[in-house]
C-alpha cells in the first residue's frame, strides 16, 4: 500500500507543449479544495467555536481530501 497522497493533480492546468511552461502546474487540486473550505469555514458566523488555527487547516485538509476521494468513486 502506498502512502503517497492523491492530490487530485494540477487544479488549473496549463496546456502546453512548451519545454518551460509544461512543468508549471500551479497549485494541487488538493490545495485548492482545502482552501475553498477554509474560506467557508472562516465566512460563517463570527461566534464560530474554531479549536484552533492549526486544526481547522487539518480540518479544511481533511473536506479536501474526502472530496477528491468521492470524486474518484466509479460513478454508480
Amino acid at each position: 500500500m502506498s502512502n503517497e497522497q492523491n492530490d487530485g493533480g494540477p487544479a488549473f492546468p496549463w496546456p502546453s507543449d512548451d519545454a518551460y511552461t509544461r512543468d508549471m502546474t500551479g497549485m494541487s487540486l488538493r490545495a485548492y479544495f482545502a482552501g475553498q473550505a477554509m474560506v467557508g469555514l472562516l465566512a460563517g458566523e463570527a461566534d464560530d467555536n474554531f479549536r484552533d488555527a492549526p486544526s481547522t487547516a487539518m480540518d479544511c485538509v481533511d473536506y479536501a481530501d474526502a472530496l477528491i476521494a468521492a470524486l474518484n468513486r466509479p460513478a454508480q
